[in-house]
């Protein structure tokens, strides 16, 4: 999997953005969290480096920790305010989204200089799951 941080220039205004591809759209969905972002981005690596049994779940993602298995599982989180079982499921290990929220995080933070600076890296495919078509 190969994330991108980069700016997006809109009118006046310059937005930090994660490109990912669409299979992993959960990822994506997840960072861009628009309630007070830093905020909760900061108290979700927080709860995962501390195994503190918190929902992390965002704004439009759920996120399930699974402490045995040492993964989250993300999923649309209409489904799960619905009572349905999820179409798609995106299962990640707990180390690498810290290292992901980690690495937003310090992005969210740096001062925007150079509106074309960005930062991409690779990491090992989560895997995704599609249960119904």
């Amino acid at each position: 999997m190969v994330l991108k941080f980069h700016y997006i220039k809109n009118k006046n205004n310059i937005f930090q953005s994660c490109e990912v591809n669409e299979k992993y759209k959960f990822i994506s969905f997840y960072l861009h969290n628009p309630i007070d972002c830093k905020k909760f981005l900061k108290f979700a690596k927080k709860a995962l480096e501390e195994n503190l049994k918190k929902d992390i779940s965002g704004e439009a993602v759920a996120a399930e920790v699974d402490i045995e298995e040492n993964k989250i599982i993300m999923y649309d989180i209409d489904t799960y305010f619905d009572g349905d079982e999820p179409d798609e499921l995106l299962e990640i290990k707990k180390e690498d989204l810290i290292y992901i929220l980690d690495r937003w995080i310090k992005f969210l933070e740096k001062p925007i200089i150079d509106e074309n600076y960005e930062e991409i890296f690779e990491m090992e495919d989560p895997v995704v799951k599609v249960l119904k078509e």
